[in-house]
């Protein structure tokens, strides 16, 4: 194939074994043309030319690059020969990590230096990102996506495209900071196809998260409201990662407001009709108007109001449809403060 530029230009795909590690290189004849094997902790194997005059596919990548072992860069420069997952730097040949795990304090017994628990073979790295997406393969097995910011999926899971594309644009309407914070925290955060009968958001013993979004993605919701439903528990996450989550009104008004406008962001970015949740909007009261005003200025105003978000925490529960369900609840938290006013989705409407 030769391009506008004059240069030939050839096809090349990539096979990969069941850790992701590029074993193989074919071109688009179905031709095997470079090849390469691994040592179970990513070592590679000096390889000889194979009979059909394949070779081990050294320099094939830009600059001189080598995407390998776990589809990580194997970096060369000025000898330093180690794979770089991201988060950490790997040694293949003293086998070991060359700075401690960020989650060493949960496995006591394994050091924090080794790699994937001393089980190369059946477990891989997630490189530090940490959220997942739980879906089930056409076999009935559970498996985890781990989500990258700006992700590109290619799979056929519906349930994992569509979360997908919520986070991106969760991160590209303003939520940049909250799922860019999600992404490098130490604990995990997996988005199920689940419906929890006790809310949407819930944390374990080990303060990883699951975001349940069986009513979400199963709904008959337009795209909008579907991403201001992700952003809402998407915060609450955040708040667990921040120190002050919690089921309490605050928290609440905290996550609609912050949703609402990721919403009326990417509205506004799509051409699309805005219409928030029943959250963000009062009931047929008094209080339901005190607490609509409120929120009417924290979802279209260019910066953030403190005292407007004081109001609509004070109505939520008797100016809300859906502030009945928190009655039994807090108003505050212990030692709670304000996220939202620092983490402020700007304004991208006019």
């Amino acid at each position: 194939m030769t391009s506008i530029t004059g240069i030939n230009e050839s096809y090349r795909w990539y096979i990969k074994d069941h850790l992701g590690s590029n074993c193989a290189v074919m071109d688009a004849s179905g031709n095997l043309s470079n090849c390469k094997s691994y040592y179970p902790y990513g070592r590679e194997m000096d390889m000889p030319p194979y009979a059909n005059g394949s070779v081990p596919f050294e320099g094939i990548v830009p600059s001189g690059s080598s995407f390998s072992f776990s589809s990580k860069e194997f970096v060369t420069q000025g000898n330093i020969n180690w794979y770089d997952f991201g988060a950490r730097w790997y040694d293949p040949y003293k086998i070991r990590w060359t700075t401690q795990d960020p989650l060493a304090e949960k496995y006591y017994g394994i050091s924090p230096y080794v790699y994937c628990a001393a089980n190369p073979v059946n477990l891989v790295d997630p490189e530090g990102k940490k959220i997942y997406i739980r879906y089930t393969d056409e076999h009935g097995k559970d498996l985890d996506y781990c989500y990258e910011i700006g992700a590109k999926y290619f799979g056929r899971d519906d349930f994992v495209q569509n979360v997908v594309d919520a986070l991106n644009n969760i991160y590209s309407n303003g939520g940049q900071d909250v799922i860019g914070a999600l992404v490098d925290s130490p604990d995990a955060y997996t988005y199920l196809n689940e419906v929890y009968k006790y809310g949407n958001y819930a944390v374990n013993g080990y303060n990883d998260g699951y975001i349940y979004l069986g009513n979400t993605f199963n709904g008959g919701m337009d795209v909008a409201s579907k991403l201001e439903s992700v952003a809402h528990e998407s915060f609450h996450a955040f708040q667990d990662y921040m120190g002050q989550g919690g089921i309490s009104a605050f928290n609440e008004v905290e996550a609609n407001v912050f949703a609402g406008r990721i919403q009326i962001n990417y509205a506004f970015r799509e051409n699309l009709l805005s219409s928030n949740s029943p959250a963000t909007r009062g009931n047929n009261t008094k209080y339901g108007i005190f607490y609509e005003e409120a929120m009417k200025i924290l979802l279209y105003n260019e910066s953030f109001d403190r005292a407007a978000f004081k109001q609509a925490v004070q109505y939520f529960k008797s100016g809300t449809d859906t502030g009945a369900a928190y009655r039994n609840y807090p108003m505050y938290i212990k030692n709670t403060k304000v996220l939202i006013n620092k983490y402020w989705p700007k304004k991208l409407w006019e």
